[in-house]
């Protein structure tokens, strides 16, 4: 199973969908474009950039029959549909669940409007507020002697999708049974009751209404609220006696806990008004921080009362990742909130691409999905069916623009060819995390060579066990043996998957392996590497190394980093790992900040002596489309790297990749160009393409 969707999002071809006018605030416009139809306007809306992350945008007009034509065969392509318009009114258009389902019967076809498909109020159009204040969520939110209010969130919306991606979840599971799809009828209104959870449980057992309002406290639990501080508020929650014994505590009111009004929560849900306060008037003597600093490690349940600014910049967010960097087609980087939730599995991955703007992909949906040829897409653009955004940025260093391929077949060509290449890799350092999930794929034509990566292997469960889930430390290859790397890197700033390759010169004086000896993975060395990956693998870091990059107009070397200017708003750099004070040595890729390691601590043994590897640029297009480097396989022994040099420049669009792999593939040692026929061949019949490449790679490893 698919561990990830394809979203292609429908919009009206000229307006697009309405949140997209929904600011400010706007994510401006980058005022460098390289198209001169560049964008005008305020900007992207930062409502739609928050919920669109993931998709492709195509504008498609279905008041038009091509439009209708066109939706119904990605119907009959796709596994799901999503719809929110008020129920019947898709019916004259032919994309009713009916049509739709006879069209391909195991679609699941799912409805999301204000008040279903059914009841009285069906025809009713719904916005997220006005089903909070009609289905009880407003009546109970806001102080106690205040008027209603609205949750500060569009908190029903939020839990319907929820609710509806869990529904098309369990769908799936029932259709891979079954066969069949089906219809989810799914209401704000019904979630929104759904949701009021324990308050209605209590409504329908007490049969009295509820409770009212009562701001941050708790109808149960006293005390269990928000109280006053000197500069602010802080939450505490006292749910049971020993809880309570540790507020009166660290109030400096011991005789709290044996006063006869406090001594169980009944009789302090009887003394509320009293208690609650008499334990602000303390609060408010010292400020919030001064609380927090008194009530770490007490364990109590309490917290500050942040905004969302404040939120977004606590160490804890910017540790688990949750704010990342995305590259905009319009926009260039774009800060968005990332997913919540924290996969042990690498390939099931985050932001993959940024919000779209408006028929950003629907020409590659036209054609790659439903194979229309370029004479009928640019007819259906002529007849306003369409809408085909051109890119602005997608432009390499020469001016050409990038050949955008299909990831799978990438992966296979670079697979093709990895058993043909030769690369001395001594260390690969990956952080999975905030900004680089990296998946390591390793061919082993010659396992039996490499010695030192089973040595390796034999203590890998020992260093995995030192880190967190989401700190992969330190991964050796290979040591002068024929191991060829690929390296898949899902960066969260590419519409698709960067390969990254890379050849280190090395002399290893006694062949000793990795974690051989001297202070290699004892606990202040540990220490101090999770110190650096933690204070590093921050937007805050990553955002001022960033910009300073940008701010550079000419080619320039940094202590650990490499950097040159490409062009107005595009950088080659590499963020490398810099061992010891001398660097001699500098080693993984795509870190967005500075490691250094002091003496005392050296990240490798001192009887390994390194030299100054041969690196090779890994540009970084803000298109967001694919760039590979590929290097050809030096004929020179391992020291032969200088002479080699010229063979060892990248090839930087996919169109010279697939050159370079063709002549690897075709013969190994000729240093000669493969012809444009064989990339036209490609091109024309990938799949003869790939069945030659297969044949070729066999007869190179001498197999039938």
């Amino acid at each position: 199973m698919a561990t990830r969707a394809e979203v292609i999002k429908i919009e009206h071809p000229t307006r697009g969908d309405d949140t997209r006018a929904w600011g400010p605030p706007f994510a401006p416009y980058s005022q460098d474009a390289a198209d001169e139809n560049a964008k005008k306007g305020p900007g992207e809306a930062a409502y739609f950039l928050s919920v669109n992350r993931n998709k492709k945008s195509i504008g498609l007009s279905f008041q038009k029959p091509e439009g209708v034509k066109i939706l119904h065969e990605l119907a009959k392509s796709s596994d799901i549909l999503v719809e929110n318009y008020v129920p019947g009114s898709l019916k004259k258009y032919e994309l009713d669940y009916e049509t739709i389902h006879r069209i391909n019967p195991s679609l699941i076809y799912a409805s999301v409007t204000g008040y279903g498909q059914f009841g009285p109020y069906s025809s009713r159009a719904g916005y997220d507020v006005m089903v909070e204040a009609e289905f009880g969520l407003m009546h109970i939110t806001g102080e106690r002697d205040g008027p209603p209010v609205k949750v500060g969130v569009a908190v029903t919306d939020l839990t319907t999708g929820l609710y509806t991606c869990n529904a098309i979840l369990a769908s799936l599971l029932q259709r891979a049974k079954s066969g069949q799809g089906q219809h989810l009828d799914v209401a704000l209104s019904d979630v929104q009751t759904a949701t009021l959870a324990n308050i209605a449980s209590s409504v329908l057992i007490s049969g009295k209404p509820d409770g009212g309002r009562w701001g941050t406290a708790h109808p149960s639990i006293v005390p269990y609220r928000g109280f006053k501080t000197a500069d602010g508020d802080i939450m505490i929650g006292g749910g049971n006696d020993r809880l309570f014994g540790i507020i009166c505590d660290k109030l400096n009111k011991p005789e709290w806990k044996t006063d006869k009004r406090f001594v169980s929560n009944n009789v302090r849900v009887e003394n509320r008004v009293l208690l609650e306060a008499m334990i602000e008037a303390e609060t408010k003597k010292q400020t919030t921080q001064q609380w927090l600093d008194v009530l770490q490690d007490s364990g109590l349940p309490y917290a500050p009362i942040n905004d969302v600014k404040t939120t977004l910049e606590l160490e804890h967010s910017q540790a688990r990742g949750m704010v990342t960097e995305v590259e905009h087609e319009t926009c260039g980087t774009v800060k968005l909130v990332s997913p919540p939730v924290k996969y042990s599995n690498p390939d099931m991955l985050e932001i993959r691409t940024a919000p779209p703007t408006l028929g950003q992909h629907t020409d590659e949906v036209l054609a790659s999905i439903l194979g229309k040829s370029k004479e009928e897409i640019h007819a259906l653009k002529s007849d306003g069916v369409v809408i085909i955004f051109q890119s602005q940025t997608a432009a390499t260093n020469n001016g050409n623009r990038l050949l955008s391929l299909p990831v799978d077949l990438l992966l296979e060509i670079l697979e093709f060819a990895g058993p043909l290449m030769m690369y001395n890799v001594i260390l690969t350092c990956k952080t999975l995390g905030r900004f680089v999930c990296s998946q390591p794929t390793l061919l082993y034509p010659n396992l039996r060579e490499t010695t030192s990566l089973s040595q390796f292997e034999s203590r890998w469960d020992f260093v995995r066990g030192c880190f967190p889930d989401q700190l992969l430390p330190l991964y050796v290859t290979s040591f002068y043996s024929r191991v060829p790397l690929i390296r898949r890197v899902h960066y969260p700033r590419a519409s698709n998957i960067h390969v990254r390759t890379g050849c280190y010169r090395c002399d290893l004086t006694n062949g000793s392996p990795f974690f051989a000896e001297h202070e290699i993975g004892s606990k202040p060395w540990l220490e101090h590497l999770r110190q650096e990956l933690a204070r590093l693998n921050t937007p805050s870091a990553a955002g001022l190394l960033g910009r300073q990059l940008k701010q550079m107009k000419t080619d320039k070397d940094i202590p650990g980093i490499s950097c040159g200017l490409v062009d107005s708003n595009v950088f080659e750099w590499e963020v490398m790992l810099m061992i010891s004070d001398d660097c001699k040595y500098y080693g993984g890729g795509f870190f967005r900040a500075r490691l250094s390691f002091p003496p005392e601590y050296p990240l490798l043994p001192p009887k390994m002596k390194f030299e100054t590897p041969m690196w090779h640029p890994n540009i970084y297009y803000p298109s967001g489309e694919v760039c590979i480097s590929i290097l050809h396989p030096p004929e020179e022994d391992k020291y032969g790297y200088e002479s080699a040099a010229e063979r060892w420049s990248p090839v930087q669009t996919p169109e010279t990749i697939l050159l370079s792999v063709i002549s690897m593939l075709s013969s190994p040692n000729d240093e000669s160009p493969a012809n444009v026929d064989a990339a036209k061949e490609w091109r024309d019949d990938p799949k003869t393409f790939r069945r030659k490449c297969r044949k070729i790679v066999r007869e190179s490893l001498g197999e039938d």
